[in-house]
């Protein structure tokens, strides 16, 4: 009687299905299967029709056998066995806007500029929902028909309430060429609060004041009235001016203290080591360290210095440094709106002119855009998954409704020396034996062959 002979790796016929998981794989490679999630024994198979099962695992269709061997970088990681459809793959999270730019006519002979032109942007939060940040323009209240100030005059979520920023009063002033009505160039417009926000009393007595610094910082003198160790009361003269340290911007200083009331009103105490020395970032203007700690917060103390004052506590977290790019220009978010939008937005103006308008009209038109010039960083919002499609070298995509295309995983194949050494252990399944060789693993495209679906 004659043998017959039957080829295991002979490709075989194309079906249309309308399955994006019914695989047909060329060349002579198989995939790899394991029983369960958990079992550490692989078999292969060339008979590509999968599923998706209720753990949203990608199982052959007959047996229920989970594809096994998955490479490549994806949400779900390397190699290993792995959902398609889990918690983690069903939905992703947003990305903040990070750029935006305005692009039209300041028009010289708006009369709306005088109160102020609103123009609206919107973009995406850190929290992955939309908010709309209202651009204030004015006519910078000065006699010069070629300079505007610009500030977030508001920001709102997608339901209309206001989201409250820390940073609202950052301002910038736009210099347009009055030659030719192109923009020249930025100024920042420094801004800030300095305030006391509490105090720590104990047994009576007040043993620490704290202090807060919130919006750009530049050079500011400023004094504070704060309650004594012995209930009196004190002025404090404070200073912060640039300076020319390496590992530093500015220089924070209590100067000198002025007690108010009490025996010895009006003596005064002066100091020369009452500093603290803060460095901010060049590009992105955020803090980055106190005396050259990471921290956003420091304390005086008067230990040794003959006066009844408690300890100061200062608090910069919500301080920044002016950052201008010629035509562009960071603004921050502080307060609530950071935590819902991130720390700052790089809006761009290169794109806007001021010129009046030659048939008589006196609207500005001018408008805010998502985004760079280049179409980069807009950001986007929360996306579910609405589909999965799987390319010629196995790579497994999630389609979201937010526009975003995802890589979930990568399907790898199995090559042996001998695959008719392969032992036989089901309809279309095998399993590795010395005769067939170690199975060798590969991204099937890189073996000359592809997985189409």
């Amino acid at each position: 009687m004659g043998s017959i002979y039957t080829s295991i790796t002979t490709q075989g016929s194309a079906i249309t299905t309308n399955n994006v998981f019914d695989l047909m794989i060329t060349g002579d490679s198989f995939f790899v299967v394991s029983k369960d999630m958990t079992s550490q024994e692989r078999f292969f198979t060339r008979d590509g029709a999968f599923t998706i099962d209720s753990a949203g695992n990608l199982v052959t269709q007959n047996d229920g056998y989970v594809m096994n061997y998955i490479q490549g970088v994806g949400t779900q990681g390397s190699q290993g066995k792995y959902t398609i459809i889990s918690d983690e793959t069903k939905t992703i999270d947003g990305t903040p806007t990070g750029e935006a730019y305005l692009k039209g006519n300041i028009n010289r002979d708006d009369p709306t500029l005088e109160e102020g032109k609103m123009v609206f942007l919107e973009i995406f939060g850190a929290d992955g929902n939309t908010y709309t940040l209202k651009l204030k323009t004015t006519d910078n209240a000065d006699t010069e028909d070629n300079t505007y100030r610009i500030s977030i005059d508001s920001i709102l979520d997608s339901e209309g309430h206001k989201v409250n920023n820390s940073y609202e009063k950052e301002s910038i002033e736009l210099v347009y060429n009055k030659h030719d009505g192109t923009l020249d160039h930025i100024v920042p417009q420094t801004y800030y609060t300095f305030g006391q926000t509490g105090t720590t009393v104990e047994d009576g007595k007040v043993v620490e004041t704290k202090f807060a610094y919130s919006g750009t910082i530049g050079t500011v003198s400023n004094s504070k009235t704060v309650t004594g160790t012995d209930g009196e009361q004190y002025k404090l003269d404070f200073t912060i001016n640039w300076n020319d340290l390496e590992d530093s911007d500015l220089t924070f200083a209590l100067n000198k203290a002025t007690k108010l009331t009490g025996a010895d009103a009006g003596k005064t105490y002066e100091f020369d080591d009452m500093e603290a020395f803060l460095d901010y970032d060049d590009e992105t203007g955020t803090l980055l360290t106190i005396n050259g700690e990471t921290t956003d917060s420091f304390k005086f103390d008067f230990d040794g210095k003959n006066i009844s004052i408690g300890e100061l506590s200062f608090d910069f977290s919500d301080s920044s440094k002016v950052v201008s790019l010629d035509k562009s220009f960071t603004f921050h978010f502080g307060g609530d709106a950071a935590g819902k939008l991130g720390d700052s937005l790089l809006v761009d103006f290169a794109n806007t002119t001021n010129y009046a308008s030659t048939n008589g009209g006196t609207s500005s038109t001018i408008y805010a855009y998502r985004g760079n010039v280049e179409g980069l960083n807009k950001g986007y919002a929360k996306g579910d998954m609405t589909g999965v499609s799987i390319t010629d070298n196995g790579e497994v995509w999630a389609k979201y409704s937010n526009g975003q295309d995802i890589m979930l995983m990568q399907i790898g194949v199995a090559q042996f020396s001998n695959p008719m050494g392969l032992e036989k252990v089901g309809d279309n399944l095998y399993k590795e034996t010395p005769n067939s060789g170690e199975a060798k693993y590969y991204d099937i495209t890189k073996i000359g062959g592809y997985i189409s679906s």
